[in-house]
């Protein structure tokens, strides 16, 4: 079989990094997460210049390579970073609504947390960051009500 194979881009071990142009394929990943060239060819295969071997084996190789695992590691400590500041906005728009309906934040806070974690907010999970910081103390909360008086021009949702 020559060329393309589209259902490549069904498997998941490809579907997440691998995109095809009229050029040939890349891998998305690595163009996001682009190192220095160390030594050799400045123009990499699946990142600068397209892979035009359409093989299965050459994906393979692609996915075995330290360059591709360096930036999987990136790409996935990215994710996290996104998805702790989903959370943090979470719980700005909560303290924001107990101010607006002037309900008492110190005491209400944790609990409404603990509410939407109840009812399906899992990403406020990512809020629990280590033993001493879970953004649910009296100083973060005195903290947090600071930054919405002096920053919020408009409401938050």
């Amino acid at each position: 079989m020559t060329g393309f194979d589209q259902t490549w881009l069904s498997k998941s071990k490809y579907s997440s990094w691998l995109y095809k142009t009229e050029l040939g394929m890349f891998c998305r990943i690595c163009r996001q997460h682009k190192q220095g060239v160390v030594r050799g060819s400045q123009t990499r295969v699946f990142i600068e210049s397209p892979c035009q071997s359409y093989r299965k084996d050459k994906l393979d190789v692609h996915m075995a390579s330290e360059h591709h695992k360096i930036a999987c590691q990136r790409q996935s400590g990215l994710t996290s970073v996104v998805l702790e500041h989903e959370a943090v906005v979470g719980a700005f728009k909560c303290l924001y609504w107990l101010i607006k309906h002037e309900i008492a934040h110190h005491t209400n806070y944790p609990a409404l947390l603990e509410l939407a974690n109840l009812l399906g907010c899992t990403y406020f999970d990512k809020l629990h960051i280590g033993q001493e910081t879970n953004y649910r103390s009296h100083r973060i909360i005195d903290e947090m009500l600071e930054i919405l008086a002096t920053v919020v021009e408009q409401p938050p949702y």
